[in-house]
């Protein structure tokens, strides 16, 4: 994005390059997948703003439906997926030290049974076949 050379120079001389990869847009999707795939954590920063806390939680929903431990702002349906601590992190927007801590954690202390919580969350309650149910019941 806008702030990539900047985050770049910032992990650089921070010495921590070789853990980041900063890819740029990917508009291959197998692509994308297999870099998810890959990923130690997933994280969604937003800010706090009347767009976001609108935003549907499709991405955060994919990341958790795949088993990844999931960082996201503490904002709008982030809020009703992750359970802080449990099957996620979430975080204040524009708490740099809390967005550090958990990222920190998630690379270097990696929980697996924290993205085998949030695979099945999204598969109890966000599934197709759920929401198939109570789309059914909701137009009956």
């Amino acid at each position: 994005g806008v702030n990539q050379s900047e985050l770049e120079r910032q992990a650089h001389q921070s010495g921590i390059t070789s853990q980041i990869h900063f890819l740029g847009y990917q508009s291959d999707y197998p692509t994308v997948q297999a870099w998810i795939h890959h990923a130690s954590a997933c994280v969604v920063p937003y800010k706090d703003n009347l767009v976001n806390r609108c935003r549907c939680a499709a991405k955060l929903a994919e990341y958790m439906a795949i088993g990844k431990t999931v960082i996201a702002s503490a904002i709008g349906q982030n809020k009703e997926y992750i359970q802080h601590g449990h099957n996620g992190f979430l975080v204040r927007p524009g708490s740099v030290s809390q967005w550090a801590s958990e990222i920190e954690s998630s690379i270097f202390s990696p929980e697996p049974e924290m993205g085998m919580h949030a695979k099945r969350r999204v598969q109890e309650q966000y599934s197709w076949s759920i929401v198939a149910r109570v789309l059914l019941k909701v137009l009956s």
